[in-house]
């Protein structure tokens, strides 16, 4: 990974994941579903812990040069162009292609 590019380039597209994102309406899901974590020791975790754990995928995404990393519902995601997506995840359900 480049610090320097990861630090000019994509941090302030997380920023700005981080301060558009719907965290509340997350919460509320999870609230609903009593869908906690275990870093959270089973618990529904707070905003800030949500906020630091999508600052983690992000930086695991480039660290690992991935296109898409998941966990505790949240995924995160990069394009070629290196633009980012977040999305958090209920339920999703895809099929592989199949072998001719």
């Amino acid at each position: 990974m480049n610090y320097k590019y990861y630090v000019d380039k994509i941090v302030p597209k997380i920023d700005e994941i981080i301060d558009n994102f719907d965290f509340e309406r997350v919460k509320d899901t999870m609230d609903a579903l009593n869908w906690g974590w275990a870093t959270t020791r089973g618990e529904v975790p707070e905003i800030s812990d949500m906020k630091a754990l999508v600052r983690s995928l992000f930086k695991d995404l480039f660290y690992h040069e991935s296109t898409e990393v998941a966990t505790g519902g949240f995924v995160a995601s990069r394009d070629d162009d290196d633009n980012l997506e977040l999305s958090f995840v209920v339920a999703n359900w895809y099929t592989e292609p199949e072998e001719n």
